[in-house]
């Protein structure tokens, strides 16, 4: 036993000897190791080391670092490096941030030529992809193109003047613009590329081509291309003289078919290749015009260069005989258009219909009244899997506002949305129409502020429904604003938005100067000066409490109408009567707005007393119509200038009142004894001298 024990002993001697030898040779070739790395580290030490050079920075804004300005505050250089960070990364939000920071401080002239080019063409770029486009960041690169065409007038030497600036710059600001529909801001960046010796691309020819087209200013874009032609600014291709076809087209002039016409002659002699495009510009055209038959003598042309129509040469045919009212030539075309797309699967490709196509045929339901049919039109589109877009929604919208039917409006206004399409401001305009139609004009302008807020720029027809609400709520000021700021935009100017403008004037008793100035503007912007312009001034010129009969009859009739070759007609007659003889009627009618059905009445009181916190019981006396009130005119006047007819003071006609209605009355009567109207007025006319000699 002790043995054993002796031997156990020694054998766990043993061991532990061996461990601790085993140890300490590993403790030796560790501590070797490190010896031997303390020894590497000091013989690299004693080596000569090379400057440390910083990390690289980006080609493109190297320069603009190195020309900082020493004395550039600690937070403006921290701002900068921020910005160069964010257009390496071609992140435009945080390089827009950081810019306006520069710019509110005033340290733009910090950042390099390098550094405002860049931020320019990212700026300029986000925007070009943009639906819509932001007008704030559209101005921030107004300021920004400013600064850059400052920086290169002032290091001419260095940078070679404005004229060394991209191109493409402009070209892309002036799209941008373009999508705003901005015609004066267009043609300000056009005239500065010509005029500063920046190369002019045909592309930025075409920009301008289109805004025109899309104005119908013909006769600006046919000066453009001349002077380009002549001074060999830029040379038009076929797209030109296509949105040249589109200008012509939409200039609603009498020549406008055979201008048109005369374009396809040009480009033939000036030896383009023809292109469909060109034909599809020319056939719209016509049927605009409503020459339908010189149509298919472009057909003619076209096949014998070879060109086969396409989706939108067959529903260019289409619009033009539903535009005419042409409905049965409308479905057959577009049965011929079906039958050629099932012809050939290549044929199929290239004109089967489209949602334009049924956009289009939904036009023949709205002229017709007739919504439902309209709806079947949209539901025969998903059968043949036709994406349903926003144009046939909003189309459907015009149906059913034709019928009066607001429900039907708002629930394809909604759709647009529970569809996940983007509104449009066809949407927005048709939507504020039909509030305006039922009178509800807290409605229309929350739909033109949810227009502003889904960042859509109104057009003239919402701008039109803008200055009728304006002028239903007796505010001529705002009406004035809304018409500047069409004006402030470039927007075009029509001879609708002008009568809008005289029958606020005149319904708000504005000086009659002030209606002078707009019915002027007509003919300054090169408008059609029409009888109608005439009556809304002559209408403006009697509710002007400082005019008699006599002088509005002499310095309208007489002095302008009849200069311009607009003799007076029973309409005119009728306004002057009406004036003399049913002064409430002349109010009511002509400077009033239509009477709102008594079941649109109710529901505006109701609205009107809630908002006022009173319930519907507790109306005051005056919120209800008078009994007996005359209401078979359809008219009703402002509340604003409501006159009661007791109240009412007597007018004063002189003899010169007298002998200026009387020669109207002979004017009229001897041009058109046979009038079933003309007849009708006789018996007033008996009154109307009458009550003038009394």
């Amino acid at each position: 036993m002790h043995a054993a024990m002796r031997a156990g002993t020694a054998t766990a001697v043993a061991a532990g000897r061996t461990a601790r030898i085993a140890g300490a040779r590993a403790i030796s070739v560790r501590a070797t190791r490190e010896a031997a790395t303390r020894q590497q580290q000091r013989d690299e030490d004693a080596k000569p080391k090379p400057p440390r050079k910083p990390a690289p920075l980006d080609k493109r804004f190297t320069a603009s670092v190195q020309v900082r300005p020493a004395d550039t505050p600690l937070h403006v250089q921290r701002r900068c490096g921020v910005l160069v960070r964010a257009l390496a990364e071609s992140n435009p939000r945080l390089a827009l941030e950081q810019y306006t920071g520069l710019a509110d401080d005033g340290h733009v002239g910090v950042l390099s030529m390098e550094e405002l080019l860049e931020l320019f063409r990212l700026l300029v770029s986000s925007q070009a992809v943009a639906k819509p486009v932001d007008r704030r960041v559209l101005d921030v690169l107004d300021g920004l193109m400013g600064s850059l065409i400052e920086r290169a007038e002032r290091e001419a030497v260095r940078l070679g003047g404005p004229s060394m600036l991209p191109p493409q710059l402009f070209h892309m600001l002036m799209q941008c613009r373009g999508a705003l529909n901005e015609t004066t801001a267009v043609e300000r960046i056009w005239d500065f590329v010509v005029g500063s010796g920046v190369p002019a691309t045909t592309e930025m020819l075409n920009t301008v081509l289109e805004q025109h087209a899309r104005d119908g200013n013909a006769a600006a874009a046919n000066a453009l291309i001349e002077q380009c032609i002549d001074e060999g600014i830029a040379m038009p291709n076929i797209t030109s003289f296509a949105a040249l076809i589109r200008a012509f087209g939409r200039s609603k002039s009498p020549e406008s078919a055979s201008a048109s016409l005369s374009v396809l002659d040009r480009v033939q002699e000036s030896g383009l290749p023809m292109h469909i495009t060109l034909f599809n510009s020319l056939i719209l055209t016509l049927a605009k015009a409503g020459q339908m038959d010189q149509i298919k003598h472009v057909l003619t042309l076209m096949a014998e260069r070879r060109f086969k129509p396409s989706t939108v040469t067959y529903n260019n045919i289409i619009h033009g005989f539903v535009e005419a009212r042409r409905f049965d030539e409308a479905v057959a075309t577009y049965k011929q258009m079906v039958e050629d797309a099932a012809s050939s699967d290549v044929r199929r490709e290239q004109c089967a219909p489209d949602s334009t196509t049924f956009s289009i045929l939904m036009g023949i339901y709205t002229k017709q009244r007739q919504p439902e049919l309209a709806v079947q039109l949209l539901e025969e589109m998903s059968k043949h899997n036709i994406k349903i877009t926003t144009i046939p929604l909003t189309i459907v919208m015009s149906a059913y506002r034709a019928v009066g039917n607001l429900d039907g409006v708002r629930r394809y206004f909604d759709m647009i949305s529970e569809l996940f399409l983007d509104y449009d401001e066809v949407a927005f305009s048709t939507m504020m129409g039909a509030y305006v139609d039922k009178r509800q004009y807290e409605a229309a302008l929350a739909a033109y502020q949810q227009m502003l807020e889904h960042r859509i720029s109104p057009r003239q027809t919402s701008y039109g429904l803008l200055i009728e609400i304006h002028t239903a709520r007796g505010d001529f000021e705002a009406c004035k604003a809304a018409f500047d700021e069409i004006r402030t935009r470039g927007l075009a100017i029509d001879s609708h938005l002008l009568e809008l403008m005289l029958r606020a004037a005149a319904a708000m008793r504005q000086p009659s100067q002030c209606a002078q100035t707009y019915f002027d503007m007509a003919g300054k912007l090169g408008l059609p000066i029409t009888r109608k312009l005439f009556h809304r001034l002559l209408i403006a010129y009697l509710a002007d409490s400082t005019k008699s009969l006599g002088e509005s009859v002499e310095q309208v009739i007489y002095e302008q109408m009849k200069p311009r070759n607009f003799a007076a007609d029973a309409r005119t007659l009728e306004i002057l009567l009406n004036f003399v003889v049913r002064p409430d009627l002349f109010e009511r009618k002509h400077l009033g707005q239509r009477l709102l059905s008594a079941t649109s009445r109710a529901e505006a009181l109701a609205v009107s007393l809630a908002e006022s916190g009173r319930p519907v019981g507790e109306a005051d006396e005056g919120d209800h119509e008078a009994p007996g009130e005359d209401m078979d005119d359809g008219v009703v006047h402002f509340a604003q200038h409501r006159v009661d007819q007791e109240d009412r003071p007597t007018t004063v006609f002189t003899k010169h009142d007298m002998a200026m209605l009387q020669k109207v009355v002979n004017d009229v009567l001897d041009a058109d004894d046979r009038g079933t109207k003309v007849q009708r007025l006789r018996e007033l006319v008996d009154l109307a001298i009458a009550r003038m000699r009394k």
